[in-house]
């Protein structure tokens, strides 16, 4: 979707041959990228393993207060995509292309910020509107039984239904689509900016 969403906002045409080419060309830079942000994440993933196993029933179960905590790390999807968007307009390698994408994303942090965390709450919106629309569907409209969803993380309580799944995916995937793509034309009108 990144590399899509790269070429929409240059007015490339992309054709599915190029497509998984590209994949192929950039799937190790766009591995190795992740495998850097998980080892900068590492301490915060331990810390919210600890806290979210419960140790009665020994169940992994995030606590919403984790969870909401989690979210702010929308703060940085700006940076996670403008290094991918380094890969697929100067075929940088991967230290160059964070080195690169750090400089942008402080110098444009606020608005990048904003996106981020404000495609994040619309994501949220989305997940908990799936929740309450399956829940009323599966129940026969009953309001009742939606004193038992957790709105905040509806996957905590319905990750096995798959009507939830079903309606969340159509619009995690229409969101997503959305986001990337106004992460790529930010990204194309601030590295356009910061050359001049």
């Amino acid at each position: 979707m990144p590399y899509i969403a790269y070429c929409l906002s240059i007015d490339k045409q992309v054709s599915v041959q190029e497509t998984l080419s590209a994949i192929k060309k950039f799937s190790g830079r766009v591995i190795g990228c992740s495998c850097l942000s998980l080892i900068l994440a590492s301490p915060l993933i331990v810390w919210v393993l600890s806290i979210s196993i419960n140790n009665s029933t020994h169940n992994f179960e995030i606590p919403n207060k984790t969870f909401l905590f989690l979210r702010f790390f929308a703060l940085f999807n700006g940076l996670w995509y403008f290094s991918l968007f380094g890969f697929f307009a100067n075929d940088w390698g991967i230290r160059q292309s964070v080195k690169a994408a750090w400089s942008l994303y402080i110098s444009r942090f606020s608005i990048l910020a904003i996106l981020g965390i404000g495609t994040t709450i619309i994501l949220m919106m989305y997940s908990a509107a799936s929740a309450i629309l399956t829940v009323s569907i599966q129940s026969g409209f009953n309001t009742a039984s939606l004193a038992q969803l957790n709105i905040i993380n509806p996957a905590a309580t319905l990750s096995r239904n798959l009507l939830f799944a079903f309606i969340y995916d159509i619009g995690y995937y229409i969101i997503s689509a959305f986001s990337t793509t106004a992460f790529a034309f930010a990204y194309l009108k601030y590295s356009e900016a910061k050359s001049r």
